[in-house]
């Protein structure tokens, strides 16, 4: 791992690397590289996250922070020195800080996260793009949706309320990352516990009871999601 962080932050292997002249491209090569550290999670690929974070060299091209913020959000339990980082780029107002709202593993990261998605100090675009990134991904679990749960209840600006709404009701994809991108991958409902399930579906009935009517939007999503979980529901009730 520690060979693997040289190089990273190496000018002319970044150079051999990708084209770093052509936007598009610039990261192809280098996000695969993060995108394995960040799914597979240990105390090595925190140092790396860590070293290349504190890197100028790598540092100039700010694209590549939410790749490394996606490396240090992964690593449970979450270490007093990553919780400094995050505070830092949410201060700083870093734009798509990727950490991980995971509170069932990770307490810290669950208290911060809703700690930067409130944050009025940063812009509002920025926190949208942060829980795009990092919700889905991790929908399944029920801290999770119990802190997307709890963030709508302050009801924050109308766009991040409506990027907390979505995320869990009515996923973007290419509309929201673009095809350049790799979007975070958000598994079937049919892949969680039953307890998860009806948390999502007491959550869309709370909406709709606190909130009013909802946008046809929003009434349409919630309408196609609580079908597809009840439809799993009550399969797996006939399958006993």
């Amino acid at each position: 791992m520690q060979a693997l962080a040289r190089c990273l932050v190496e000018p002319g292997f970044l150079r051999r690397l990708d084209a770093l002249d052509v936007p598009d491209l610039k990261l192809a090569n280098l996000s695969h590289i993060l995108t394995t550290l960040a799914a597979h999670p240990t105390e090595a690929s925190e140092d790396v996250g860590l070293a290349l974070f504190a890197n100028r060299g790598f540092q100039s091209d700010p694209d590549r922070d939410s790749w490394v913020l996606s490396i240090l959000a992964s690593v449970r339990p979450m270490s007093e020195r990553v919780e400094r980082v995050f505070r830092q780029t949410n201060s700083a107002g870093y734009r798509k800080a990727r950490t991980s709202p995971r509170g069932e593993c990770q307490p810290a990261g669950a208290w911060l996260f809703r700690e930067m998605a409130s944050d009025s100090g940063v812009p509002k675009e920025d926190r949208v793009d942060m829980i795009r990134w990092a919700i889905p991904a991790h929908r399944l679990i029920p801290s999770v949706v119990e802190c997307v749960a709890l963030l709508l209840d302050r009801r924050l600006e109308a766009e991040v309320d409506q990027a907390l709404f979505e995320t869990l009701f009515d996923f973007g994809g290419d509309k929201w990352f673009g095809k350049t991108r790799q979007p975070p991958n958000p598994q079937p409902w049919a892949k969680a516990d039953t307890r998860t399930l009806q948390m999502v579906l007491d959550l869309g009935q709370r909406l709709r009871q606190e909130r009013g009517p909802l946008s046809d939007s929003m009434q349409s999503a919630v309408d196609r999601t609580t079908r597809e979980i009840r439809s799993e529901i009550v399969a797996r009730g006939a399958s006993r």
